[in-house]
This record gives C-alpha cells, sequence and structure tokens, in this order.
C-alpha cells in the first residue's frame, strides 16, 4: 500500500501494516503534527483507505482524498494503549502557536511556512511549481522570518528591560543607616524573612554594603536586594 500527501512539496511513506487505523495514525503523526493538513492525499484504493474511518478523518481534518490504481491489502487490526497520543497534540499546537517574543510559530520558522489546519477550507485548485520555484520561494520566506524574527526579540528584550527597570527602585543607603538582613537558613512560611535584630552600615560600595550588629564586632558583607532599612528616613542616596 502507499499514500501520497500534497503540501508544496511531496512525502512518499510505506506502512507496515494497512489497516485503516494504522494508517490514520500514521498521516496524523507522522505528518499532521509535524506539517500541518495536507491539501490532498494521492492513495491508491486500498480497503483500508475505503474504511469509514478514513473518510470520516478527512471531513474532520479538511484535505482531498483522490484514490488511483486498485490494490487489495489484508487487513490486521492492532490493538493498544493510547494514552500517548495526547502528546502529539499537545507539540503540534504547540507548533502552530504564535510564540510571544518571536511573533511567529515554531512551525512557520522551521519549514518557512503556516500550517494548513484542520479549519482551514481544502483548496479548490492546484498549482505544481517547479522544484528550484519551490526552493527560491523557501529561501526567502526562510530570510524573510529569520530577519524579522531577530528585530522581535531585540523589541521584546528592550520592552522587558523597561518593565523591570520602572519596578525595580535599586535603593542606596548611607553609612551609619540601621537595617535588617535577609535570613537565608531554612525557615518555615510564617518565619520572618529579615532578622528582628538590626545592624548598622558601616561601608558601602553599591550594591555591596558591609553591615555590624550593635552588640558585635562581627561584619558581613551583604547585596542591596538583601537588606531592608528600618526607616524609610534613612533610604537616601548619598552623592
Amino acid at each position: 500500500m502507499f499514500y501520497r500527501l500534497l503540501y508544496e512539496i511531496r512525502h512518499d511513506y510505506t506502512l507496515p501494516t494497512c489497516s485503516a487505523q494504522v494508517t490514520a495514525e500514521a498521516i496524523f503523526k507522522e505528518h499532521i503534527c509535524c506539517f500541518g493538513v495536507p491539501k490532498a492525499i494521492i492513495s491508491d484504493q486500498g480497503t483500508s483507505f475505503k474504511k469509514q474511518l478514513m473518510f470520516s478523518f478527512a471531513q474532520l481534518l479538511g484535505y482531498h482524498h483522490i484514490f488511483c490504481t486498485p490494490y487489495q491489502p489484508s487487513i490486521k487490526w492492532a490493538k493498544h494503549n493510547n494514552w500517548d497520543e495526547y502528546l502529539y497534540l499537545i507539540v503540534f499546537a504547540y507548533n502552530t502557536g504564535v510564540h510571544s517574543t518571536t511573533n511567529f510559530t515554531p512551525f512557520e520558522l522551521t519549514l518557512g511556512r503556516a500550517a494548513n489546519l484542520p479549519t482551514d477550507r481544502p483548496p479548490t485548485t492546484f498549482t505544481f511549481s517547479h522544484p528550484q520555484d519551490y526552493l527560491d520561494q523557501l529561501v526567502r520566506n526562510l530570510k524573510y522570518y529569520r530577519t524579522t524574527v531577530r528585530q522581535n526579540i531585540k523589541q521584546q528584550h528592550a520592552q522587558s528591560k523597561a518593565r523591570y527597570d520602572r519596578r525595580c527602585t535599586n535603593p542606596q543607603y548611607d553609612l551609619g543607616t540601621m537595617v535588617l538582613t535577609r535570613i537565608f537558613t531554612s525557615r518555615s512560611k510564617l518565619d520572618p524573612r529579615f532578622s528582628l535584630d538590626p545592624k548598622i552600615i558601616v561601608n558601602r560600595q553599591h550594591p555591596i554594603y558591609w553591615v555590624k550588629a550593635l552588640n558585635s564586632t562581627t561584619i558581613s558583607r551583604i547585596h542591596v536586594n538583601d537588606i531592608r532599612p528600618l526607616s524609610t528616613r534613612s533610604n537616601v542616596p548619598s552623592h
């Protein structure tokens, strides 16, 4: 048995068995979930292709099924656990979804064209271009996608940085400021995040600060993100 799927290029694929279920699964997993819905499938007139399952499959996904020379294969049904079939749907959904950073789908960036989806209307006409015409168009498409993606990524990075900068206050503290330091040891959700004993800043080289407890001579080196002032009045940048 054989079948041929028509996209912009042709794909040949041979199956070890010829049941309608195996055929439909192979078309769905190996082609549709990788390349999208084909415009047409050309097959022989094997029994598996004339099962109601295959007709329903074509109507559901929206492609043309074209028969050619007769062929009579034997039928062998296989039963197996199908839990993993959902993985193909998830991968296909991800590959045909627009990425927020690139503004394109992974499918487009890989194959240089948008995927044919089950919701798309099947074409009424076909145009068979020369292989070189398709290759030239593919190269142009991929060049356009990749150039545009680089611009989109740069723009997204700039927007993300701007949002981060707006949220980040980047406080600076003067020498002598009383602060609390973050607790890094294991604690429960209800335990305080910062120490209860105040410390004083004795040296600074922003964003690094050196703090000392009031009743100790031990000096600790702390990042600005891990200290909190005891009063907002002390949260003044030094000049």
